[in-house]
């Protein structure tokens, strides 16, 4: 049973239905973003501002342009990972962000 406010339930009830190939696709952008926590540290260490988001993720779009041009599979799959998981930790650090100001708020 999915109960209002249960994210895990809610995921889980989503995953449940998804084709194979929809989980393995997310398991390795969440495998992508665990990387990233580990080189970079959690996201409230790298709270930046949009505009630095969207040039880190044109950076990581122009790295997967050139590997796409190489034809290279390998080298393809690994730089969607990268746009996906920094478009993910962007959304992670636009929502504690939000979550941040909420709580600033509630607390004056």
């Amino acid at each position: 049973m999915i109960r209002p406010g249960n994210t895990k339930d809610v995921l889980w009830a989503l995953v449940e239905r998804m084709p194979k190939y929809e989980v393995e696709s997310l398991v390795a952008i969440l495998g992508r973003r665990a990387k990233q926590n580990l080189k970079w540290g959690p996201i409230y260490n790298n709270l930046h501002p949009a505009s630095r988001w969207a040039l880190i993720i044109e950076e990581e779009v122009q790295e997967f342009k050139k590997e796409a041009l190489s034809g290279d599979i390998d080298k393809v799959e690994d730089e969607l990972l990268d746009i996906a998981a920094s478009a993910v930790s962007a959304l992670e650090a636009l929502l504690y962000m939000r979550g941040q100001m909420r709580e600033n708020e509630f607390n004056k």
